[in-house]
């Protein structure tokens, strides 16, 4: 089987970013079938590190090889131009505006304000490797950018960015994800293991317990659908699990248990 690095849906089929390229599979059905990505007469396998859906039809994809969009649901793709030249780690789409698309490449940070179509540098690259991003709940001009060499955040919308202290590790911090319920940020991370948790913006953040885990290095993790601060974490030991807030104590200590529901859309798949 393939990598999978990344998950996206449009409307009622779910993508999957893989190492080789981009699979996908409507409700449906019950195999998964590789769209072909043809580029100059040639076709392409690219190792996709992420995916956003961000309008009918219109998927754009974070490459080894840059950005490639298609406007059609995968039928026929493009490398926009001028855009992004080397890998790119990371996509999101903004959520007060959905035309809105930034990423975080190795030669900066860029910004699309036509769903991908046109795309212009905002920021020098970070010197670091970007694994994900995610928006402040409710500010949109906040963002962060999970690195491999920690927490980068930008309060201008992606044109400067600082690296985040406030008890985080300046390691491989791998996953990000917001809970729009509470305003809480999670941020995992990968190379020394650990969950961590910020209920003041970002300015602070705990280390959360991991009982239960069989690893605590987690490369991706999301809020589950429907829940209040349960967590669904891939970790390095593989599988899906959940981390559970104790009903006693708000914030408090956590569980772990096996069999997650999916996590929100977006949100990393562990390699």
């Amino acid at each position: 089987g393939r990598r999978v690095l990344s998950l996206a849906t449009s409307g009622s089929t779910l993508l999957a970013g893989t190492d080789d390229g981009i699979y996908a599979r409507d409700d449906a059905a019950a195999t998964w079938t590789r769209l072909q990505v043809r580029l100059d007469e040639a076709e392409e396998h690219p190792r996709v590190t992420d995916l956003v859906a961000p309008g009918p039809g219109i998927l754009i994809a974070a490459t080894s090889k840059g950005i490639l969009r298609s406007g059609d649901g995968g039928r026929g793709w493009t490398r926009p131009a001028p855009g992004p030249e080397g890998a790119v780690g990371a996509l999101i789409q903004s959520p007060s505006d959905p035309r809105t698309v930034l990423a975080a490449a190795a030669d900066g940070i860029f910004r699309s304000e036509d769903v991908g179509a046109h795309w212009s540098r905002v920021a020098e690259p970070l010197g670091v490797e970007a694994h994900a991003l995610a928006f402040l709940p409710g500010d949109d001009r906040v963002l962060f950018a999970t690195t491999s060499g920690g927490l980068y955040r930008s309060d201008d919308g992606g044109a400067g960015w600082q690296r985040v202290d406030g008890g985080l590790p300046h390691s491989d911090l791998a996953g990000i994800v917001a809970d729009g319920a509470s305003g809480t940020l999670y941020v995992s991370d990968f190379s020394w293991g650990g969950v961590f948790r910020s209920a003041d913006d970002g300015a602070t953040w705990q280390r959360m317990p991991t009982d239960g885990l069989a690893s605590d290095r987690v490369w991706t993790l999301g809020v589950e659908p429907g829940s209040s601060g349960r967590l669904v974490v891939a970790a390095a030991a593989g599988g899906m699990h959940v981390l559970s807030p104790a009903p006693s104590s708000r914030g408090g200590s956590t569980r772990a248990d096996a069999g997650a529901k999916a996590p929100q859309a977006g949100a990393r798949s562990s390699e």
